[in-house]
């Protein structure tokens, strides 16, 4: 995940991964798959490396911005 500048025009809002899959149940399958994004040093499942659970450890860092909540205070 980057950042992006609020004026770029781009923007993704997130929804609970539970509605993702009433839409698409397939997808509950399909993130236990295998994969690697640094050319096979570390391996682990689509959805450890790329998907929900690396999005709630960025919160619960702190390393995102909330671009709705910023909007609302302006």
């Amino acid at each position: 995940m980057i950042t992006s500048d609020p004026e770029d025009g781009i923007f993704f809002r997130h929804q609970k991964k539970e509605e993702d899959y009433a839409l698409r149940p397939d997808w509950k399958k399909e993130v236990k798959a295998q994969c690697s994004s640094d050319g096979g040093k570390t391996e682990d499942s689509i959805s450890k490396l790329a998907g929900w659970k690396m999005l709630e450890a960025s919160i619960k860092q702190g390393k995102y911005v909330d671009f709705e909540k910023t909007a609302n205070t302006k």
